[in-house]
């Protein structure tokens, strides 16, 4: 018996293919349809391949625009007093542009002395990281709760809510919300209170408030150049799609973290030093301070350095919980 081996023929070199194929196409497209092949690269990667880049935000130069802005903008004018962190990785602002990494929304929100944000509740859930606060609050399924430097707040999923300011100086925040996710799914939506505030009572003991000082008590108490604290309720993480935790970075150290599946929004709460970024999007060294803010975005190599001023103190939200729920998560140690 005789085997005839048969030499495979690259397709760009058959004869007539490309003709073949683009009348193909044409008429797929006229019954709704696609060849696959042709966009297979741009669905199938070898890597994760997020669009978000490395990106910061300065304390100081979103401070100044927020107070500007309530200058020009009255409250009853600005609902919600927020600038949106927009990835310049998503293209040119020309609207809105809900994304600060792939998944997660975040924002710097105002609240002057003696305003209220109007009470309403939406699908997305949202956690607030407090920036600057003299006796300004949220309410919470009825629970007020004052807020200070560094506390985290949650707004859970279609709970009713308000918040506002009891205090001489602006209250100052950073938002973070899923609203990525709703985006695609056009899942979210809102629905108003009948009135600005909801009945409530002012409680120190809330499900939904995690102060610093317990954060900080927890990280100080890990003998360890990088210790980690992540935001738990009842063991479990708060939220399905939303993570948070809290590193502390001794000071002078440099802590070199693998690269993951999910991506995450920095918040400086105390110190200064830098972070270097390899992601697959580019690669940037972000110097910071306290207050400031910058994105790592997922499938990154990241190492983070505190300065020889002291121990540094990052809070991070995260959607590791959407990663871990649907599946998703991967971790990679092998640094290069």
């Amino acid at each position: 018996m005789t085997t005839v081996t048969q030499t495979a023929v690259p397709i760009e070199e058959v004869p007539g293919i490309e003709e073949a194929t683009a009348a193909i196409t044409q008429e797929c497209m006229q019954k709704n349809s696609y060849p696959m092949w042709k966009v297979n690269d741009k669905i199938s990667k070898l890597v994760p391949n997020p669009k978000a880049l490395p990106t910061a935000w300065r304390w100081e130069e979103m401070k100044k625009l927020m107070l500007d802005s309530a200058q020009y903008v009255p409250e009853e004018q600005a609902e919600r007093r927020a600038l949106m962190l927009v990835n310049p990785g998503f293209g040119e602002v020309k609207g809105p542009s809900p994304y600060t990494t792939d998944t997660i929304y975040a924002g710097f929100q105002l609240v002057m002395p003696g305003e209220t944000a109007p009470a309403h509740r939406h699908i997305a859930f949202a956690v607030r990281f407090i920036q600057e606060s003299d006796k300004g609050f949220t309410s919470v399924a009825g629970q007020k709760i004052y807020l200070e430097h560094g506390d985290l707040v949650l707004t859970p999923s279609w709970q009713w809510h308000y918040h506002g300011n009891d205090g001489p100086t602006p209250t100052f925040w950073v938002d973070c919300l899923d609203i990525p996710l709703h985006v695609y799914a056009r899942t979210n939506f809102l629905e108003p209170y009948p009135t600005a505030k909801v009945p409530d009572l002012v409680t120190d003991d809330s499900p939904f408030h995690f102060p610093w000082k317990t954060t900080q008590q927890a990280l100080d108490a890990q003998d360890s150049p990088r210790a980690v604290y992540h935001y738990l309720s009842n063991g479990s993480p708060f939220s399905r799609t939303i993570a948070a935790q809290a590193e502390r970075i001794k000071q002078g150290h440099t802590a070199r973290l693998p690269r993951e599946t999910c991506s995450f929004i920095y918040v400086v709460r105390k110190g200064s030093g830098y972070t270097k970024i390899d992601a697959p999007t580019g690669q940037k060294t972000i110097e910071w301070k306290e207050k400031d803010v910058f994105v790592v975005p997922s499938w990154s190599w990241v190492t983070h350095t505190a300065d020889d001023a002291g121990d540094a103190y990052l809070f991070a939200l995260t959607d590791r919980s959407l990663s871990d729920n649907l599946g998703l998560a991967r971790v990679d140690y092998s640094a290069p």
